[in-house]
């Protein structure tokens, strides 16, 4: 997934700096909002600004901010915002009448809440989950001295039974997928650059400034999903993820909306006005594992003489090039029932 992001990333850069090609030309589609995060941090690397449209940030995704909070109280007791954040994820049954006790107590002492919690003794169910968290969190620093960010962070998602709390609710197949990516991209992010609370800190430091930062006010390249894409235009167009799984979703496939999902397909090709790049990863990590993806299949319904792959020259001719494209795209019009 990295290799594929670096690569659109300097083929972009390219094209703007060798050909003059203006950045707010440029767009990138994908099929969910998870998918951007290796593309920002590529973009990033070679200076390249661009804006992100719908949905939010990686770093406001809920499940980034409630890891994040655990981690800013492991390393700082004092982050009391951080603590009822994340005091509270997953739920543990604690209420507001319980963290206003737990105020009073933190007052009394003259400690933070963190450190208040640790000595909590009231003995209701809030109250006896105040206390555990609390010593949780002290052992988790006592840890947290062998241990590079990133493995200290698995500890905690094991000791969270993260995987158990990301299934609760009513979650569908896409949105359980979204947040197994962002903890692991999370888990990236982290590195394991030095060990103890020194370090964490200094870590979370770094990525609060790369959240902080603004793209520019000037022209950027567009990074948005395909269904965010509907009605818009550009003069050239990148269509990332296109393996199996991702698009075609792996639940799609399974549920009989394969139509939908070439529709979407579709949706993207019609966006570009001038050029159009395909790509998908050549592996991808879920759930810890790393595998060899799959081309999509809709892949293979295009005219494979009008595609230009990658050290292969496409058709001589390209009125003829552009005259086959247009009939495919009128037979995928007619596939999907738009004529």
């Amino acid at each position: 997934v990295e290799e594929e992001a670096r690569w659109i990333a300097y083929d972009i850069a390219d094209r703007h700096r060798r050909h003059g090609r203006p950045l707010d030309s440029f767009a990138v589609l994908y099929r969910s909002h998870h998918l951007s995060r290796p593309l920002e941090v590529a973009l990033r690397e070679r200076d390249l600004p661009y804006r992100l449209r719908g949905g939010s940030g990686f770093f406001e995704r809920p499940e980034v901010k409630d890891l994040l909070a655990h981690l800013r109280v492991i390393a700082n007791a004092g982050d009391d915002g951080a603590f009822l954040r994340a005091v509270r994820t997953p739920r543990r049954g604690i209420g507001d009448a319980t963290l206003a006790r737990l105020g009073g107590r933190a007052r009394e002492l003259n400690v933070s809440l963190a450190d208040a919690a640790a000595q909590f003794a009231d003995s209701d169910r809030g109250g006896q989950a105040l206390h555990d968290y609390g010593r949780q969190l002290q052992r988790w620093r006592a840890q947290a001295a062998n241990m590079g960010p990133a493995t200290l962070l698995q500890q905690v998602l094991g000791d969270l039974n993260w995987s158990s709390h990301l299934r609760q609710g009513r979650v569908d197949a896409e949105t359980l997928e979204r947040r197994e990516a962002s903890t692991e991209e999370l888990l990236r992010l982290l590195g394991q650059r030095g060990t103890g609370l020194g370090a964490l800190a200094a870590r979370l430091t770094e990525l609060a400034i790369s959240r902080e930062e603004k793209e520019d006010d000037g022209p950027g390249l567009q990074l948005l999903t395909l269904h965010a894409a509907k009605g818009l235009e550009f003069d050239e167009v990148y269509l990332l993820g296109l393996d199996e799984g991702t698009l075609p979703h792996e639940a799609a496939a399974g549920e009989g909306r394969l139509e939908e999902e070439r529709r979407l397909l579709y949706v993207g090709i019609t966006r570009a006005r001038q050029a159009l790049t395909l790509s998908y990863p050549g592996r991808r990590s879920q759930r810890g594992e790393s595998f060899r993806t799959k081309p999509s299949r809709f892949l293979e319904e295009l005219p494979a003489d009008d595609l230009a792959r990658e050290a292969e020259k496409g058709p001589a001719d390209p009125a003829e090039r552009e005259a086959r494209t247009r009939a495919r795209l009128a037979d995928m019009r007619a596939l999907l029932g738009l004529d």
